[in-house]
């Protein structure tokens, strides 16, 4: 008879000893959760407290170009204000009349694959940029034109 007792209470301990294991494991668990939900909180409340209220500069500063503008200022995209070409466009010297401001405009050949990739990776560079020459531009447009290269 003392060895059934011992056995009991050698069970009961063992019983004991796995509940409280379970316990610890479950707690441990949700802590773990628990921490992954604030980060998760975190970011996503740090997003939205870091986007701007106000207008962006560029939409407070400056004028939105118009592409007839454009158009005139590279004098319909013509070869004398041809500045370079490349795989997925080409870059053009335009000259604001009322301004007599000049700048260089980039054509996407949207048939082109990959061209609206390398026209958002652009947009990612040229908005890190800071020159005194630069216009801090956060918005950006697509001008499909003819494929130039038959002329080459």
């Amino acid at each position: 008879m003392p060895q059934e007792k011992l056995r009991e209470l050698e069970q009961k301990r063992e019983l004991k000893s796995l509940a409280i294991a379970l316990a610890a494991t479950g707690v441990l668990i949700f802590l773990a959760f628990a921490i992954v939900f604030s980060c998760f909180l975190y970011k996503k409340i740090g997003r939205k407290q870091n986007k701007p209220i106000l207008p962006s500069i560029t939409e407070e500063h400056y004028e939105r170009i118009t592409y007839h503008t454009l158009a005139s200022g590279t004098n319909g995209f013509s070869e004398a204000n041809l500045l370079g070409e490349r795989s997925f466009g080409a870059v053009y010297k335009c000259s604001f009349q009322d301004e007599g401001t000049i700048a260089a405009v980039k054509v996407f050949k949207l048939h082109q694959s990959g061209s609206t990739r390398s026209f958002v990776a652009k947009c990612k560079a040229l908005k890190r940029v800071r020159h005194r020459s630069l216009v801090k531009s956060s918005l950006a447009a697509q001008v499909s034109i003819k494929d130039r290269s038959s002329r080459h």
